[in-house]
């Protein structure tokens, strides 16, 4: 399919383009759109995978904080508690 008419060879003459920008897009598309698809499902399945995994790591840093307040509650202690607790060995 021919995209352009030339009327003249001269310099300066102005082309006439028989097709449209909007047009020659929607006709690539419609050629590529196995692979047009394929990247589309690509993307999309990166982000799901992205937005697990930081749903992941959040709910580890938040079940990590509720067993520390856990923790310093069960010895009476202050939320801020740095000092590093001993290390108590039961023998059976």
């Amino acid at each position: 399919m021919v995209d352009r008419l030339i009327l003249s060879s001269q310099p300066g003459e102005r082309n006439i383009f028989e097709r449209g920008c909007l047009r020659a897009g929607e006709e690539w598309v419609e050629a590529n759109l196995v692979p047009v698809a394929g990247v589309a499902v690509g993307v999309a399945v990166l982000q799901v995978i992205d937005s697990a995994c930081c749903l992941t790591l959040y709910f580890h840093s938040w079940l990590s904080n509720i067993m520390q307040e856990i923790m310093n509650a069960s010895f009476n202690r202050p939320a801020n508690f740095t000092e590093n607790m001993p290390i108590v060995m039961v023998r059976w």
